[in-house]
């Protein structure tokens, strides 16, 4: 069947898989209009755009460019696998934001686990069009991208924990954690694979010759400076994080070395590449604000006052939400 037009019409379910991104940041919206009467508002908003749009965004368009960069075509029944994934995140979402707000941590735990079982499903799945597809130059990419979802089910299981409501000092070893493995490991990496080809693209000009090599071997820095700061933040040892964060820094410039000769060579004319630009620019200063952060914060525990939004955690001084209602007052650090 073709449109009006004489192009394929797109199928229903491949429409309504796009629009839920668009879904998600709408309803970001209407909490935001609505927040005074929304309990833990701040922490919902931001996730949903991270967890909802930006998440669902990520498992996408993934998914799209490594069947694009390896000439292989899914058929019907991917297809179906593919709408599959995408509804069990949407659901395990939902749950979550649901269970956070309403203190309910058996259903975040549920709706985690949904979450990361759709992304796992995602890996293997890239795992398996890269042992299918012939040989080609950025297989990188698709490593990239599996990296990056074996990297959300680490950051989900440390989200969940934040839910139940822990110890102070706990809480900020687990938030910098969480957002070590969600932002810099699923959303970073899907972000950095996806500009190694996508961003001369935008640009309209040719790719640096160097762009598949300088990913190759960014990659290791990356998911060992990452893997550093996680175990640094869960042993609770500054400079361990530190350094870690360090070394995923000094992968990602190392990698972004690959997108400074087409820039040069055509400029920014349009919006697409300039919105990129100026988001890589607000990433290298959230990275230099966390470390800050991490070497001037005198504890974990007010490390988790300082970032409370991230974690849907209370005020400085009160327990999580979880746990206010349900943990003993002894139980306060």
């Amino acid at each position: 069947m073709r449109a009006a037009s004489g192009t394929p019409s797109r199928p229903r379910s491949r429409r309504l898989r796009d629009q839920i991104a668009v879904g998600w940041l709408l309803a970001a919206v209407a909490v935001s209009l609505v927040h005074r009467w929304v309990p833990s508002a701040t922490w919902l908003m931001i996730h949903l755009v991270l967890l909802g749009a930006l998440t669902h965004s990520a498992l996408v368009w993934s998914e799209h460019f490594a069947h694009t960069l390896l000439h292989t075509v899914p058929d019907d029944a991917g297809r179906r696998r593919q709408d599959a994934r995408v509804a069990l995140l949407a659901v395990g979402s939902v749950l979550v934001f649901l269970g956070v707000p309403l203190t309910a941590w058996p259903l975040v735990v549920v709706g985690a686990t949904a979450v990361a079982g759709a992304v796992v499903w995602h890996a293997v799945h890239l795992v398996a069009v890269l042992r299918a597809a012939l040989p080609s130059r950025f297989r990188i990419v698709t490593r990239t991208y599996v990296a990056a979802a074996l990297c959300l089910p680490v950051g989900a299981g440390f989200g969940a924990a934040l839910a139940f409501g822990l110890p102070e000092e706990w809480k900020g070893r687990l938030l910098i954690a969480h957002m070590g493995a969600n932002l810099l490991g699923w959303v970073g990496l899907t972000v950095t694979g996806t500009l190694v080809t996508f961003w001369p693209t935008m640009l309209r000009t040719r790719m640096d010759d160097r762009a598949e090599m300088l990913a190759r071997q960014a990659l290791p820095i990356q998911l060992g400076g990452l893997t550093v700061l996680v175990a640094g933040a869960l042993l609770g040892w500054t400079p361990l994080a530190l350094a870690g964060l360090v070394g995923y820094t000094a992968g990602l410039v190392w990698w972004g070395r690959a997108l400074v000769r087409p820039l040069r060579a055509h400029g920014l004319r349009e919006f697409a590449p300039a919105s990129v630009l100026a988001a890589l620019i607000w990433a290298a200063v959230g990275l230099v604000w966390t470390g800050w952060l991490l070497g001037t914060t005198p504890t974990w525990a007010d490390l988790a006052d300082t970032i409370p939004t991230v974690a849907g955690s209370s005020p400085s001084g009160s327990q999580p939400n979880y746990c206010r209602a349900r943990c003993p007052t002894s139980s306060r650090p």
